[in-house]
């Protein structure tokens, strides 16, 4: 789908869900999400604010990229060609999954005029930006924040061991509370309180995608598409990322966080994260302790679990396993039921809501007649028949209404037939067929305005508005 399909795509079912998209920025927020992953990535930085220029950008990259593409693809024919009747058929090539490779995408960026390199955004060698930590004034290689590969790989195997490859496996705090190796808290985000999820068996660190908008963060581009794996089986690819500031404890965390749709947490911090800080968890205490050297540790205490549950990936793993899943609703057997005297519109008319009904009501002033066509005779029209169990249902029901005073006997020529209908719960409702008497009833007939037909004649008649 090309990106002028998309728009036209997105326009029509936005009309259908205009809530979505209040202004300017949620309309271009959801447009970009919807994007290819080449063409978001290219888009991302510049984080437009008017959708029409979104629309416009989206589209050069998308012929940019095209053009690009047909270029490579008439130099593989044409080297393909040339050496085809001397090796065969040219073998074939083979991407990794976690994005496009360096090699032969480089030019797909733009040239940095400051290093010399291809890549998106601002250069980090331009304030000396660490790769390692996202602090200034210093180059990965000398950070003093970096841990060595042993020490991460170490904490990594005894911590998560869980498998390799970006992937979250608590997504909602019923799961975290009740996970052995997981803590949850609340922690401090540019002076916004957020819930965070220590997590040792994720294997990176990541960020709501609501909190990034809440906050206005700044978004930087990944260098590779991550595909990250939900607990429910299912794959993500993410393209960007944040450089913030946490703060525990009144303690100031610089950290590089990756942008995902999770909705029960606000930030999560995986093992690259632990390994960072050398964070120790207790996970019986649920207590996180943050090693800083040449100064004291900070502790940090979790919220406690209180029921005993199981994540939705281990349930999910049991019932492919064979065991038996039952489906519960479960309903407030105490809850208070509604009575009529707590209405108060009841209560003040109390006459009129009687419990039982004890007759027909009183006569009225005005006497109610039915006008029916001139010279129309009484209609008489023979019983339908019944059976056994409908004739002792009309007997009871005919009995219970002349106890109760609704009906009487009467021998008018203008008697109607009965009929019974089958109800839902299978028992029998008794209805009076009307339809001959209606055929020779006279309609009443009463012309009603449409809206636009009253705005009409205000406009004609200004002063009864006056």
């Amino acid at each position: 789908m090309t990106v002028h399909e998309y728009e036209a795509k997105f326009n029509s079912l936005a009309k259908f869900a205009p809530q979505m998209v209040p202004n300017e920025k949620e309309k271009c927020y959801l447009f970009r999400k919807g994007l290819r992953d080449s063409i978001r990535t290219a888009v991302l930085p510049f984080q437009h604010q008017l959708y029409s220029e979104l629309v416009n950008m989206a589209s050069i990259v998308e012929q940019d990229q095209l053009i690009i593409q047909n270029r490579r693809q008439a130099a593989a024919k044409r080297k393909g060609g040339a050496s085809r009747s001397y090796s065969g058929p040219a073998p074939k090539k083979f991407h990794s999954s976690t994005g496009p490779s360096n090699s032969g995408g480089s030019t797909d960026k733009p040239q940095c005029q400051h290093c010399g390199k291809h890549h998106w955004g601002q250069c980090r060698l331009l304030n000396r930006t660490c790769y390692a930590c996202g602090e200034t004034g210093h180059m990965s290689p000398n950070c003093p924040k970096k841990v060595t590969p042993t020490t991460s790989a170490s904490m990594a195997s005894t911590a998560g061991g869980r498998g390799g490859g970006p992937c979250i496996y608590a997504l909602t705090q019923h799961e975290a509370q009740e996970s052995p190796d997981i803590i949850t808290g609340i922690i401090s985000l540019y002076n916004s309180l957020v819930i965070a999820l220590f997590d040792s068996g994720a294997s990176h660190s990541f960020i709501s995608e609501n909190v990034v908008r809440k906050l206005a963060l700044l978004v930087y581009p990944l260098d590779d598409v991550l595909n990250v794996a939900l607990p429910m089986g299912t794959t993500i690819s993410v393209t960007s990322c944040v450089n913030i500031k946490i703060t525990i404890k009144d303690r100031i965390f610089p950290s590089k966080l990756i942008i995902v749709p999770i909705t029960e947490f606000d930030v999560i911090l995986g093992i690259d994260w632990l390994s960072l800080y050398r964070v120790i968890i207790d996970c019986r205490e649920k207590k996180v302790k943050v090693c800083i050297s040449g100064s004291s540790d900070v502790v940090y205490y979790g919220q406690g679990s209180r029921v005993q549950l199981i994540s939705a990936l281990q349930a999910h793993q049991l019932v492919r396993s064979g065991c038996e899943a039952y489906l519960m609703v479960m309903l407030d057997a105490k809850a208070d039921l509604t009575e009529l005297q707590s209405v108060p519109v009841v209560k003040e008319y109390a006459d009129v809501f009687p419990e039982d009904l004890s007759g027909l009501p009183p006569d009225g002033e005005v006497e109610f007649s039915i006008e029916l066509v001139p010279g129309t005779g009484p209609i008489s029209k023979v019983p339908y028949r019944m059976a056994t169990a409908e004739l002792l249902e009309l007997k009871t029901q005919i009995q219970e209404m002349l106890d109760k005073n609704y009906i009487r006997p009467s021998t008018s020529p203008w008697g109607a037939p009965v009929l019974f209908v089958k109800k839902n719960d299978s028992s029998l409702r008794m209805c009076i067929d009307y339809r001959e008497l209606n055929r020779v009833t006279m309609k009443n007939k009463y012309p009603l305005l449409r809206i636009g037909d009253l705005f009409v004649l205000f406009m004609r008649y200004p002063s009864i508005l006056s």
